[in-house]
Formats: C-alpha cells, structure tokens, sequence
C-alpha cells in the first residue's frame, strides 16, 4: 500500500487529497516529490444542516420528543447494522429512530423482523425528503455513525 501511495503521488499531474490533514501528510511525507507539483485540497462536500424546527413533525414522529439516538443509512452488512440493533435492543432505556432500505434485502428484512417488536427501536422506511431527514438528525441526542469502511460520510458534516 506505500508503495502503491508514494507512485500515486509521484506519477500524478496534481495531488488531490479530501481534507488538510491529508494535505500536511502527503507534504510532510513525500516532500521531495511534491516540492515542484501543485498539490490541493478538494474537500469533502456535503450539506451543512443547522437544527431544524418543525413542531408539526412531531404528529408523525411522536418517539422524538423525547431524546434518540439516530441513524440513517443503506441496509449492508459492512453499515454494522445488525450490531447498532442489537446493542439498542439491550438497551430498553435507550430510543433509536433508524432510517433504511430495510426491505430492499434478505439481510434488513431479516432484521426488521427480529427488531420491529422492540418498543425503544423505530424501523423506518428509506425518507427522500431532506426537510424530513436533517429534522431527525438535527433534532437527535446522539447521532450513530455506522460505517466500518470508506471514508468520511457526509452525514457526519451536520452541524447544530
């Protein structure tokens, strides 16, 4: 793999990394090669999302009144799903609202049945409305981030 890094670095027009401490790494580690090359910083983009209020969303979502946990995401095994509902479904005083595709798999439906019957965890089907979805989690306790590869997730750029 550093191997494979310091030719992408050496051989490359312009070096691009996603964020600045990909930047300082890449000068600080390969700075005789990229001491004559243009090197940027593209960052991640995502949308910035500030607490959102809605008091008529609460008719449909009554279970966020009070503080939850959230976490929206695709229905994979590498999304450690199955390890959040678990952990959820021992934690009675605990409420999360989980947002997915869980019916687009054997997989999410395998859980939603095991799940669905826990009082303190809200199945919800896949919710295309941005208003909706930066609601619950610019109104959530705690937000879970789920992924167990990749890199950043842009639902981690929120802000309150």
């Amino acid at each position: 793999m550093k191997l494979s890094e310091k030719m992408a670095v050496k051989y490359s027009d312009i070096v691009i990394g996603d964020n600045k401490g990909i930047i300082d790494y890449i000068k600080s580690e390969y700075s005789k090669i990229v001491q004559n090359k243009r090197v940027e910083l593209i960052a991640y983009g995502g949308d910035q999302v500030s607490r959102v209020q809605d008091d008529s969303l609460f008719e449909k979502y009554p279970f966020c009144r009070e503080p939850y946990s959230v976490t929206v995401c695709r229905i994979e095994p590498v999304n450690n799903v199955h390890v959040i509902l678990e952990a959820f479904s021992e934690m009675l005083d605990e409420t999360l609202v989980f947002v997915g595709n869980l019916e687009k798999s054997e997989y999410g439906r395998s859980l939603k049945e095991k799940f669905s019957m826990c009082k303190n965890i809200h199945l919800l089907d896949p919710i295309y409305e941005p208003h909706i979805v930066n609601w619950l989690c610019s109104n959530a306790h705690v937000y879970i981030h789920r992924h167990s590869a990749g890199g950043t997730h842009p639902s981690l750029l929120l802000r309150r």
